[in-house]
Order: structure tokens, then sequence, then C-alpha cells
């Protein structure tokens, strides 16, 4: 009976002692309340459709990023205020000196945080819906969708605050636990994500950013985890929240709070007391964490003199490389011991880091992995996908685009070992002081039978681009992948402009005159080779606009007002004799 008294009256006197950190966190909410009405006058106002005001209502009643940032701070202000007591060694002793196991204080601090926080959600989803249906927007899908945010705002909310407890765990001040979650949440998604990207682009001639290339790294950090569990209406293609595109997020979600969960409960209980006012509570994992900052730190410190030196000048790389290894190693030992002294303590540490980080600018330098030499075999490619030839087309048009194969994809790889072995010579014309008008910034994708994909950029000379045109531009192939008129829906075309020197018209046409028109165009198209192409002057060109395109299984927030901003051009050649008959009759 004692023991349950003291459990619930150390509960009690847990939350009556953090008033104000409550307080800050339900203004925190009320903050984007206010926001959310605004938004939302502000948005429906701006549309003439009353489904699309409806959309909009839902769109912003939904799981949204938005609200998460106020759910982030609340996780953080609630952390910090209940494991803050670690750090002060006088509470430390009041509170174990206290009839209660170290597994049944936990409970109370993690118990009265989620017990806060899910009063002040499920008050703020309510007043959330009353405003919705004072607008009169409430529906059953606006009702289902609060229910879906207070599902993704709590795994938000466990996600954000359990690395945050974890932090003030690992340390003794409450500064240094903020910047030890600072480093958790950054340096898996920011720090590590962008170093191979910077590497790359600096010491890769062909590299090519690929914005899907380690984003799985977003997963490794409950602020990553966030951003994509919620929705943002502010996207310039947002959609409505769906939970089949999220499910993925909520997974990894789930796994990070199993995992930080169990590190708090693990290391909670084996945390010394005599840490409270250290910098860190586990000195042993002080040389790892040591290590694994010096290094990426060094690194970025080199290639920013480097790149500030146009890089055209090694040497900066070095000296970036050293002081930033020895600032930084010096810096977190002194933090370590809150004492300056400690500056060059554990040389062989910061010697090894600054090499580390050398090794691995080295390992780019001089491209030992073979990247910008990359050639796929013959047989182990299944198909070739070019951009930017003679004509390009945006991946979000059209069908599917599969590259080319068979013989054709053969006869460019051949050209392709030519202009890999010409690339480096190019690149330095192309960007130095040279004539750099006589080539073509290309992209190639080589789509292998494992089913991976490697995308190279390469500056291609007119020579090479000649014979590379040559071999793709008749393949039917290529032209599909390259020309939205072959694989474009039929149905999206709403305009067909007409433009040559005398100007430009806009031919009013109905559907079925839209579609002889092309079906014609793609006859005399078809006839079209590659040198006719290069050396005849073309006659005109038409354009095509097309409505935008939705997302399979997305729903769009906004009306489409245009065709994604961009017409498609076609160029029209003295030789396309029945295209000019239908122009002229």
């Amino acid at each position: 009976m004692t023991s349950r008294i003291s459990f619930n009256s150390l509960r009690r006197e847990n939350m009556r002692h953090r008033t104000g950190v409550i307080l800050l966190a339900a203004f925190s909410f009320l903050v984007y309340l206010i926001w959310y009405l605004i938004s939302a006058q502000k948005l429906s106002r701006g549309s003439h459709y009353d489904s699309d005001v409806r959309k909009i209502w839902l769109a912003l009643s939904g799981p949204g990023v938005q609200a998460g940032r106020a759910v982030i701070a609340a996780a953080v202000l609630l952390a910090v205020s209940g494991f803050r007591y670690l750090h002060s060694k006088k509470e430390v002793d009041l509170y174990h000196s206290l009839p209660l196991k170290r597994r049944s204080h936990l409970y109370i601090i993690v118990s009265s945080d989620f017990m806060i926080f899910t009063a002040l959600l499920i008050l703020f989803l309510c007043l959330q819906s009353a405003i919705a249906a004072v607008a009169g927007y409430f529906s059953r899908e606006l009702f289902v969708d609060t229910l879906w945010s207070f599902v993704c705002y709590l795994a938000v909310f466990a996600a954000t605050y359990l690395t945050m407890a974890l932090a003030m765990i690992l340390t003794g001040q409450t500064f240094v636990g903020m910047m030890v979650f600072g480093v958790i949440v950054t340096y898996a998604p920011l720090i590590l994500q962008n170093l191979y990207t910077i590497l790359a682009e600096v010491f890769f001639k062909t590299y090519y950013a690929d914005i899907k290339k380690g984003m799985f790294l977003t997963y490794c950090s409950p602020i990553g985890l966030a951003r994509k569990l919620l929705n943002d209406i502010f996207e310039t293609d947002a959609v409505l929240w769906t939970w089949e595109a999220r499910s993925t997020a909520f997974a990894a979600s789930c796994i990070w709070i199993a995992m930080t969960g169990a590190a708090v409960f693990v290391l909670f209980h084996k945390r010394p007391s005599e840490t409270a006012g250290n910098a860190m509570a586990f000195p042993k994992a002080n040389g790892i964490i040591r290590i694994l900052l010096v290094i990426p730190v060094s690194v970025y410190a080199g290639l920013l003199l480097y790149m500030a030196s146009s890089c055209s000048v090694q040497g900066w790389l070095v000296v970036g490389v050293v002081a930033g290894g020895v600032l930084t190693h010096g810096a977190l030992e002194s933090i370590y011991r809150l004492d300056i002294r400690g500056f060059f303590a554990y040389k062989k540490q910061m010697l090894f880091s600054i090499a580390a980080a050398s090794g691995i600018i080295g390992v780019f330098w001089a491209d030992v992995a073979g990247y910008d030499t990359y050639l796929p075999k013959k047989e182990e490619t299944a198909s070739i996908l070019l951009e930017d030839g003679f004509a390009y087309r945006s991946d979000g048009e059209g069908e599917e685009r599969n590259g080319i194969s068979g013989a054709v994809k053969d006869d460019v790889l051949d050209v392709l070992a030519d202009i890999i072995a010409e690339n480096d010579q190019s690149y330095e014309i192309y960007y130095g002081d040279g004539d750099s008008s006589g080539y073509y910034s290309y992209v190639v994708h080589y789509r292998l039978e494992n089913g991976r994909e490697k995308i190279r950029s390469y500056m291609v000379g007119f020579e090479l681009y000649d014979r590379l045109m040559e071999q793709v531009f008749e393949s039917k192939e290529y032209r599909e992948d390259q020309f939205v008129i072959y694989s474009g829906d039929r149905f999206r075309v709403q305009d067909i402009g007409f433009t040559n020197i005398m100007g430009s018209v806009s031919i009013k046409t109905t559907e079925e005159q839209r579609e002889e028109m092309l079906r014609i165009y793609l006859e005399d198209f078809d006839k079209l080779d590659y040198d006719t192409a290069r050396t005849e002057i073309p006659w005109g060109k038409f354009d095509i606009d097309c409505s935008e395109r939705e997302k399979d299984g997305a729903d769009p927030v906004f009306r489409s007002v245009s065709c994604d901003g961009s017409w498609e051009e076609y160029y029209i050649y003295p030789s396309f004799k029945l295209w000019l008959i239908i122009l002229f009759f």
C-alpha cells in the first residue's frame, strides 16, 4: 500500500512541478491551431471549386508536417524536463533515496509525459475538428484522417521523446544533452548522406546526383521519420495523406521506438549516479563518439577549403583536414572534461581520425573503385536509357521508359566506351578555359540484368555525339523513350500550337482531329533519319500542351491549371508533306 501511495504521489508531484513545461507544449499547439485556421481561410479563398475547398480542409486536418513541428517541440520539452534531474547531483541523490526501484521511477517519468501529451493531443484534435465543423467541412473522411493524425503524431512524439530521453541519459549536463540529441537526429540523414554526395561531386567527373540514393539514411533519425510519415500540403505536388503511401515510414518509426525504448530502459538502469554534472555519463563511449564525429567533420573542413580555392589548390585540402580534425577533436575533449586543458589529449586518436579522413578523401581522389571508368559488360546490361540527347522527355511524362536493348544496346556500349575514354579531356575543356560550345552533357542509365541501375553523366563532343545518334536515332525504343508523342496519353492533349518565323498560332481542334493530326505527324516522323534531322533546317515546330498527369493512387490537393509548366515541342521538316497539308487546309 505504501508503494502504491508513493508511486501515485510521485506522479502527481512530478506533473505539478512541470506546469510551465506543460503550458509551453500547449502553447506550441495553440500556435499551430492559429496557423491551421489562417491557412484554411487563405487557401479556401483562392479556390472557386467547393470540392477543392473540401479537399484543402481534408489535407490540413490529416497528419501534417506543420502540426508535426508542434509535436516534436512538445516531445523535446517534456523529455528534457522529465530527465533533467539526472544532471543534478542533489536531485539524483534525492530521487534515488526514495523507496522505489529505478524501473518504477522511469515508468513514472515516461508514463506521465505520455499522459500529458496524449491529453494535449486529444484536446488539439478536437479543437481542430470543431473548427472544420463550424466552417461546414467536417465529414467522415475528415474524421478518419483525424484518427490517423492521432496515431501518426503519437508515433512521432514517441520516436522524438525517447531519442531526447536517451540523449539526456547519456550525458550529465542539459546543454550537452541537447547537443547529443542534435547529433543523433542529423548524423545519418544530414552528415553521412551529404558526405558521399559532396565527395562524389568534387572528385568524380561522371557523377550524377541521384536523389533516391542514400535516402534510406533518412529513416535513421526521428526527424527524418517524421518527415516521411507526415504530409506537407505546401509541396508543389501535394497529395492527400494515405496509409498505403506512409506504411513503410510508420513501420520504420515503430522499429526506431522499440530500439530507442530498449536503449533508454537499459542505460537508465546502468547509469552511474555520480556522473551527474559531468559532460558524459558513460566515459567508455567517448572515444567512439569522438572518432565518429571527427572523421566526417575533418572531411567536410578539407572539402570546404578545397572548393573555396575552386578545386585548384590541393594544399588547402590538406590544411582543411588537419585543422578540422585538430579543432573538432580538441573541442569534443574539452566538452567531455569541461576543461580547455584537455584540448590536446588522446593525440593518437586525433591522428587516427585525421588519417582516416585523409584516406576517405584519397579513395575518392584516386577513384579507387573506378567510378569514372565504369562500363558494364554487354551480357550484364539489360538496357540503356539515354537522357538529354536529340530530344528530352521528363520522367513524369508518357509511359515508363524502358531503354534501348538488343543489338542497338551493344552498339551504344561500344560508342560509350570511346566517350568514357575521352571524358576526362572533354570535362577539362568544358569546365576549363577551352571552347565548350562543341560539347553536350549527356546522362546515361545503365539498367543491369540483376535489377540494379547505374547512372553516369558524360561530356560528349560533336563527333562522338553524332556517332551515338547514328546508332540510336532510328531505333523505335529510343524514340519511345525520348519523345512523349509516341507513348503519351492522347486524351491528355489539350492544345496544339504552331510556330515558325512568322509567329505563333494556336490550332483549334477537336479531340478526334488532334488524334488524327498526331497520327499523321508520327507517320512522317517515323521516316525521319538522323542525317536529315541534323542537316535540314526545320520549317517550323508545333507545341503540345498536356493536362497534368496524376500519380498512381494519389489524390492531388490543388486543381491543375497548367500542363506541368512546360510544352512538348516537335520540329516540322520540309519533308513532312502530310503535316504541311493539314496545316494549310
